[in-house]
């Protein structure tokens, strides 16, 4: 079974959730994909981190710090910070050696491209 999870910041958390009942009902996960906060998620147990692990990261996270409003039209957050975490908790990694099947959604507002 693969799995899409969602943005919505903060509230994206439930997501952690969702995981830790897979893993204590033994679901193994054939793919993982994300957006924002999903996205991060995702990225974190497709390299192995548990949903207990990933739940100390989340609620590590200084929110105020990690997501800033863009001074874009469309009015987003920023999630070059939540980037940046991901990195300094996974180290430089590559999609192919994650441990799930992993792709992310992003697209270039500016220009509309995947």
């Amino acid at each position: 079974m693969g799995l899409a999870l969602g943005g919505g910041a903060v509230l994206g958390a439930a997501h952690i959730g969702v995981l830790k009942a897979f893993e204590e009902n033994d679901i193994r996960l054939a793919a993982l994909t994300g957006t924002s906060i999903g996205a991060f998620i995702a990225a974190l147990y497709a390299f192995g981190k548990s949903a207990d692990e990933i739940s100390e990261f989340v609620h590590e996270l200084d929110w105020l710090d990690v997501t800033s409003l863009s001074l874009s039209k469309f009015g987003l957050l920023s999630n070059e910070k939540m980037g940046e975490r991901l990195t300094e908790i996974l180290g430089e990694v590559r999609f192919d050696q994650a441990k799930i099947p992993f792709a992310l959604v992003a697209t270039d507002l500016s220009s509309g491209k995947k």
